[in-house]
C-alpha cells in the first residue's frame, strides 16, 4: 500500500497509521482530513520540549529550599504554581467567550507574569508567617498576622500587573 499523503504534510506516525486506515477503506467509519503547511502541523522550534518541565521545576524548588532552608516551605510556595495555571487557563477561556485571545507569544509572557507573581505573592506570605513564628506567635495567628501586613501591598502589585496588561488582553493583535 502506498504511503498516503499525510506523512508529507507532517502528521508522523500517528497521522500515518489513520491515514493508512482510512485508506485501506474502513467503510466510512474513519476519516482524516488534513490540511496546512508543515510549520502549522508540528511542533514550532522554539517551544521547549515538554521533559524539560520537571528539571526546571526540581531547580526551583531546590533554589527556594536552600533560600528559605526548608523543604516545606519551598513546597508551599510551588505548590502555587498549578493552581495559577489552572487560574490562567480558565480566565482565558473566559475571556475566550467575549473575545478570541490567541495562544500566542504576548499570551504565553502574561502567563510568565501571572506564574512570577503568584509565586512572589507565596514567598511573602510564607516569609511573613514564617519570621513570626519564629518571633513566639503560634502557627494561626502568624498566618493571620502575614495576612493583615502582606494582603495590602500583594493587592497593589496584583491590581498593578492587572491594569498594566489590560489593554493587551481587550485589544489583542499588533502594536
Amino acid at each position: 500500500m502506498a504511503r498516503p499523503s499525510a506523512a508529507k504534510q507532517g502528521l508522523g506516525l500517528a497521522g500515518w497509521l489513520l491515514a493508512s486506515f482510512a485508506a485501506a477503506g474502513m467503510g466510512g467509519l474513519a476519516s482524516v482530513n488534513a490540511a496546512g503547511f508543515y510549520g502549522d502541523l508540528v511542533r514550532p522550534p522554539w517551544a521547549p520540549p515538554a521533559w524539560l518541565f520537571g528539571p526546571v521545576w526540581s531547580v526551583l524548588f531546590l533554589l527556594m529550599a536552600a533560600l528559605f532552608r526548608s523543604p516545606l516551605d519551598s513546597a508551599m510556595c510551588v505548590l502555587a504554581l498549578p493552581l495559577a495555571t489552572v487560574g490562567g487557563v480558565a480566565a482565558l477561556q473566559l475571556l475566550n467567550l467575549v473575545s478570541f485571545q490567541p495562544l500566542d507569544l504576548l499570551t504565553m509572557i502574561g502567563f510568565i507574569i501571572l506564574l512570577g507573581l503568584v509565586v512572589n505573592n507565596a514567598i511573602l506570605l510564607v516569609h511573613q508567617a514564617r519570621s513570626a513564628e519564629r518571633g513566639g506567635m503560634g502557627r494561626r495567628e502568624a498566618v493571620e498576622q502575614a495576612l493583615q501586613t502582606r494582603l495590602r501591598p500583594i493587592f497593589m502589585t496584583t491590581l498593578t500587573s492587572i491594569f498594566g496588561m489590560l489593554p493587551l488582553v481587550l485589544l489583542p493583535g499588533a502594536g
